[in-house]
């Protein structure tokens, strides 16, 4: 008799964020909606993909945002964040408060980690940002990308496995810029 041999989760998901953020800065139309229930594990070892019902479409200027948002981020260059988010991504806050804009945007398209969250569950911080810089404009067109890289986050959660999305998309987003020369 013989056993299967152990699934490197890891390895999997690194493969499922490449070819989700692909999928968003190079293809420009992704699944919104990347959720394990939309990932298959075949028998042949591959992963099948998908329910795209949630299908998102970008221009190449917006990917070309999200290429530069995700180095600023990896950057963890705080300014640069906030600029993106307010001038080039159109999204807005009541007070402008760039301590809670950077928080909520690494959040979001990042991590959740101690040094963001400051120690508080999901639900207490985004009520604390809510509390302290209400969002008056959500960036619309990012949502979604935002939203692969939670649901990419949350199924490492599930195998205990803590990611930062920017990290592992990093090389990707500097091919991406520099294969259409576009210095960043």
């Amino acid at each position: 008799m013989f056993t299967d041999p152990p699934i490197d989760v890891g390895n999997l998901i690194e493969i499922l964020s490449a070819v989700h953020l692909s999928e968003i800065i190079e293809d420009g139309c992704f699944n919104g909606d990347a959720h394990p229930g939309n990932i298959l594990l075949l028998d042949n070892g591959k992963l099948g993909l998908i329910d795209y019902g949630q299908t998102k479409e970008l221009d190449f200027k917006e990917r070309v945002i999200i290429a530069k948002f995700i180095l600023a981020l990896a950057r963890e260059d705080k300014k640069e964040v906030v600029r993106i988010f307010l001038d080039e991504m159109g999204g807005r806050t009541k007070y402008s408060n760039e301590d809670i804009i950077y928080r909520l945007n690494c959040f979001y398209f990042d991590r959740n980690t101690h040094d963001i969250c400051q120690g508080m569950n999901i639900a207490t911080f985004l009520d604390y940002c809510e509390a302290k810089d209400p969002m008056v404009q959500a960036p619309l067109k990012f949502v979604m990308a935002a939203r692969v890289g939670i649901m990419l986050r949350g199924l490492g959660n599930a195998f205990g496995i803590k990611l930062s999305m920017c990290q592992l998309w990093k090389g990707q987003a500097e091919k991406f810029l520099k294969d259409n020369n576009i210095e960043y």
